[in-house]
C-alpha cells in the first residue's frame, strides 16, 4: 500500500512553518492573487520562494493554490505570474481554470497541475476528463461517500486526493453564486463573503440554516487507506497556527499507526483534536446518509462550550465556567439569538473558583454561551521568530539562477487563439435558446422555427418522461438540444447514461454539458454547448473546450458585461450564448436535511431582506432568487458585439402560455418586462 500523503494548509508564515514542526508531508498555500481564500493572510511570490526553499531542505512538498476563474482581460497578467513562480519549483499548482491549466500545460510543462475541488469532480468520469487534460491529481468534492470514492478510486489513473478536516461549504463546491449574487463578490474568483454563515428564516425556523458543521475524518483513516486515497488535505488557510499544527500532529499520528494500533492512535490524536477550538464535527456522507450536518440554533465557529455568563454591566463581565482560565488564552462570547460574537484574549483575570471576572466593555445577557477559541500554551511569538530565521538565512545564501532556466513569457497574448475561431456560423440570424425541465412547455414553445432551439433539461425527475418522449422531437422543426444536470453521483452514472444514449437516437443536435464529467457521458460525436457552469470566463477556457468537440460557450449567470465584451472580441462572438432570463441556481447543495429544510420550501430571508426560494432537483437543494435575472434590454448591445445566441431559462417555472407570450415579446422588443427583477452582475461587474 503506497504511503498516503498529509496535505496541511497554510494562510501565513507562521502556519507554514507549523505545519512541518506539526510533521506535514506536503503544504498548500496562496499568494495575494488568483486563489480561493483571497481574504487569507497574505502571502505573495517572495514568500513562495522563500518558504518552498525551506520546505523542499526539509523533504516538504509545496502546492501552489491558483484556483479560482480567470477573467479574459487577466490571462496575460497569470501568464506572467507563472513565468515568476516557475523557478522557485513549486511541487504542483492547484487550477480551477481550464484555460489557466492549458497555459500550464503548454508554455511551463514542468510544473504539475492539480485539478482544484471547485472543479466539482464527483464521480469516476470526471477524473478520466481530466487525466486526457493532462491533470496529475484531483482533488475531489466533498459529498462522496465511502463507496463513492471506491469506486472512483478503482477506475482512477491519477493520483486522488479529499479533504479530511475542517470547514465544509453549504453549497457544492464550485457551483456556488451565493455570494456573487447578493454582492458580486464571487467564491469562484476567492472573495466569498461567506453569506452560508449568516441568520436565514423561514415561516417556522430562524437560525444558521445554511450553515453545516465541521468536516472530520479521523476515524475513518483506515478505511481511506484501503481505498487507495493517495493525499489527506486538511482545510484551514483562513486558521491560525495553532490550528494547524494541532490538527497536523493529529493526522500524522493517525496516518502512521498500524491497524492493530489504531485504539491507541486515536486517543493520543483525540489530545490535539480537542485543541481544535472549531464547530462540532460531521463526518458528512462518508459513512452514509447524514441527518445530523447542521445545528441551526447553535453560535458559528464559537469554540469549546466552557459555560456561561453570570453576570455583565458593561465594564465588567463575570463568567461561570467549567475549566481553567488563565492569562493569554482566548474566549469567545457568543449570542446567536442576535448574530453577535465578541472574541477576546485575556490581559487580566480574577477569579473564584469556577467564576471568573474580566473587563469587558458590553452589555450582554445572563446566560450566554462563553467559549474557549485558543489557548495561552500556544506562543505564536515562538513560530514568528523561527520565520524571520528562515527569511534571515534565505537572504544570506548566495542563489545561483535556477538550473536550466528558459525563457519564460515565449506566449504572444492574441497567438492563444489566433484562428481558432474561423469555422463559420452555419447562418447570421439569432437563435433562441429556451431551456425547459417540464415537457409540458413543449405544447406551448413555437416548435417549427429553426430560430429557437428547446433545450431539454434532464433531472433524476425528469428523465425517464423525456426518454419516452424523445421518439416524438423529429416531428418538429426546431433542433433540439439536451442539457444534463452538474451533479450526477457515481452511482447515478449508469441511469445517465443510459437515458442519454436513448435520447441520442432522437432529434438532438446539441449537447449543453455543465461538468467536465459530461464530455464522457454524451456520445464523442455529439455537438457539445458547454453550459453555465463550465464557466467560459475567457477564450482560453473557450479555446481547450473547444478542442474537446465543444460548438458553443454560454456564458455564466454570474458573469459581467465588459468580460463578455472581451471574451466576445477574442473571436468567440458567434459561439457565445447569452441567457437573458431565468432563475439561476445560485446554490447547489447534497446536504439535505429533510427534518427543518423541507419545512423551508417558500422563502428563506435573511437579516438584511435578500429573499430565495429552494426547490430539490436531483438529489439535491436548489436555492433560486426570488425575482428572476432579466437582461433583454441588453441584447442589442450583445448583438453588436456580434453575438447571435441567446437564452430564456424556464426551469422551475410552470407552464404559462401568457408566461411565454409576455417573454418572447420581451425578447423580440428588446425590453424588461415591468415587474421586480435583478440584472445580477451583468451591469453593476464582478469581482
Amino acid at each position: 500500500m503506497p504511503k498516503m500523503e498529509l496535505l496541511a494548509p497554510a494562510g501565513s508564515k507562521e502556519s507554514f512553518v507549523a505545519a512541518i514542526r506539526a510533521g506535514a508531508d506536503s503544504v498548500y498555500m496562496g499568494i495575494d492573487k488568483y486563489n480561493a481564500r483571497l481574504n487569507a493572510d497574505k502571502l505573495n511570490i517572495y514568500d513562495l520562494e522563500v518558504l518552498t526553499d525551506y520546505a523542499h531542505s526539509k523533504n516538504v512538498k509545496v502546492y501552489l493554490a491558483l484556483n479560482t476563474l480567470i477573467k479574459h482581460e487577466e490571462i496575460y497578467d497569470v501568464e506572467k505570474t507563472l513565468e515568476k513562480i516557475t523557478p522557485f519549483k513549486p511541487d504542483a499548482l492547484i487550477v480551477q481554470d481550464l484555460g489557466m491549466a492549458r497555459i500550464i500545460r503548454e508554455e511551463f510543462p514542468e510544473l504539475d497541475i492539480h485539478a482544484s475541488t471547485q472543479m466539482a469532480v464527483h464521480n469516476s468520469a470526471g477524473v478520466e476528463a481530466l487525466a486526457e487534460l493532462g491533470f496529475k491529481r484531483v482533488i475531489l468534492a466533498r459529498e462522496l461517500s465511502r463507496s463513492d470514492l471506491k469506486l472512483i478510486s478503482s477506475k482512477s489513473t491519477i493520483e486522488l486526493e479529499v479533504f479530511c478536516h475542517g470547514a465544509l461549504c453549504f453549497c457544492v463546491s464550485g457551483m456556488c453564486l451565493f455570494s456573487s449574487f447578493i454582492g458580486s463578490r464571487s467564491g469562484n474568483r476567492g472573495w466569498c463573503t461567506q453569506p452560508c454563515r449568516r441568520i436565514w428564516k423561514n415561516s417556522s425556523k430562524q437560525g444558521y440554516l445554511f450553515s453545516p458543521k465541521d468536516l472530520e475524518l479521523a476515524s475513518e483513516i483506515v478505511s481511506l487507506k484501503k481505498i487507495g486515497i493517495n493525499s489527506l488535505k486538511i482545510e484551514g488557510r483562513m486558521r491560525s497556527s495553532e490550528y494547524v499544527y494541532n490538527v497536523v500532529r493529529a493526522y500524522r499520528v493517525l496516518i502512521d499507526s498500524p491497524e492493530g494500533e489504531m485504539e491507541k492512535a486515536f486517543e493520543e490524536a483525540g489530545r490535539f483534536l480537542s485543541m481544535d477550538w472549531a464547530r462540532s464535527k460531521t463526518t458528512l456522507y462518508f459513512s452514509g446518509t447524514n441527518d445530523d450536518i447542521f445545528i441551526p440554533e447553535n453560535a458559528q465557529c464559537p469554540g469549546k462550550n466552557i459555560g456561561s455568563v453570570l453576570y455583565s454591566d458593561g465594564t465588567i463581565v463575570t463568567l461561570q465556567v467549567n475549566c481553567l482560565l488563565k492569562k493569554g488564552d482566548r474566549i469567545r462570547i457568543s449570542d446567536p439569538s442576535n448574530d453577535i460574537t465578541k472574541t477576546i484574549k485575556i490581559s487580566q483575570i480574577k477569579n473564584d473558583g469556577n467564576l471568573y471576572t474580566l473587563n469587558f466593555d458590553e452589555v450582554v445577557k445572563t446566560g450566554t454561551p462563553v467559549f474557549k477559541a485558543g489557548d495561552a500554551d500556544w506562543d505564536e511569538n515562538k513560530l514568528t521568530k523561527e520565520v524571520d530565521n528562515i527569511y534571515h538565512s534565505y537572504t544570506m545564501k548566495t542563489k545561483p539562477p535556477p538550473s536550466g532556466e528558459k525563457n519564460y513569457g515565449k506566449l504572444r497574448y492574441p497567438d492563444m487563439i489566433a484562428r481558432q475561431w474561423l469555422c463559420k456560423q452555419e447562418n447570421n440570424q439569432e437563435r433562441l435558446w429556451v431551456k425547459i425541465d417540464n415537457i409540458d412547455w413543449l405544447e406551448i414553445l413555437p416548435l417549427s422555427s429553426k430560430e429557437i432551439i428547446p433545450v431539454l433539461y434532464i433531472s433524476r425527475e425528469n428523465m425517464y418522461e423525456l426518454k419516452s418522449v424523445s421518439d416524438t422531437l423529429h416531428y418538429f422543426s426546431s433542433d433540439f438540444a439536451c442539457e444534463l444536470t452538474p451533479y450526477i453521483s457515481q452511482k447515478e452514472m449508469s441511469s445517465y447514461t443510459e437515458v442519454v444514449n436513448a435520447i441520442s437516437e432522437s432529434n438532438i443536435k446539441f449537447w449543453v454539458l455543465n461538468n467536465i464529467a459530461h464530455f464522457k457521458i454524451v456520445p464523442d460525436n455529439a455537438q457539445k454547448v458547454s453550459g453555465h457552469f463550465l464557466y467560459t470566463a475567457n477564450a482560453f477556457t473557450c479555446r481547450v473546450l473547444k478542442d474537446m468537440g465543444t460548438k458553443y460557450f454560454v456564458t455564466s449567470w454570474e458573469d459581467d458585461f465588459l468580460n463578455i465584451k472581451r471574451v466576445a472580441l477574442a473571436g468567440v462572438r458567434a459561439h457565445l450564448i447569452v441567457y437573458l432570463f431565468g432563475f439561476p441556481a445560485i446554490v447547489r447543495s447534497r446536504m439535505i436535511d429533510t427534518d427543518y429544510l423541507a419545512e423551508a420550501q417558500g422563502k428563506i430571508i435573511s437579516r438584511t431582506n435578500d429573499s430565495f426560494t429552494l426547490k430539490h432537483e436531483s438529489g439535491s437543494m436548489v436555492l433560486l432568487p426570488s425575482v428572476p435575472v432579466m437582461n433583454f434590454t441588453a441584447r442589442e448591445k450583445l448583438a453588436s458585439l456580434g453575438i447571435l445566441n441567446f437564452g430564456i431559462d424556464l426551469c422551475f417555472t410552470k407552464p404559462d402560455k401568457q408566461k411565454w407570450k409576455e417573454l418572447f415579446e420581451c425578447y423580440t422588443n428588446k425590453k424588461n418586462l415591468l415587474l421586480s427583477a435583478t440584472k445580477f452582475n451583468f451591469k453593476r461587474g464582478i469581482n
